[in-house]
Order: structure tokens, then C-alpha cells, then sequence
């Protein structure tokens, strides 16, 4: 699925998610750090897209500041 600008970029230096540290201590407990992305118009990713994540807050731990 790429598309211009980012097909044409071959010669950059990524760190897959196999090889990151951070990414494996993400999906601890089961959580899904990866963002679902969608065709805006349910067909065709030129038209836009859209991204969704689910997220929780544990908020026994949040500490107050005052």
C-alpha cells in the first residue's frame, strides 16, 4: 500500500518493530499499541484515511500534583 511521496523512499534507515526495544514491552498484557487504519470512504486509501485506537486510563494510578 504505498503510495506517493513515501514509495520513493528507499534508502532511509528504519528499525523494524522485531528488532525495537520499545515495541515488545508495549504489547505486555495484551495490549495493541498498533493503530487500525481504514479507507475514509471504505474503498480507496488516495481518498483519505482514518486511524483508530483504543485507549484506557488507570486512574487508581494517577497521582495528583497539587
Amino acid at each position: 500500500m504505498s503510495l506517493q511521496p513515501y514509495v520513493s523512499h528507499t534508502q532511509i534507515n528504519r528499525t523494524t518493530n522485531a528488532k525495537g526495544s520499545a515495541f515488545s514491552g508495549d504489547t505486555d498484557g495484551g495490549y495493541n499499541p498498533i493503530i487500525s487504519v481504514v479507507p475514509a470512504d471504505g474503498e480507496n486509501v488516495n481518498n483519505g484515511m482514518i486511524g483508530y485506537i483504543t485507549m484506557g486510563v488507570d486512574t487508581p494510578a494517577i497521582e495528583n500534583f497539587d
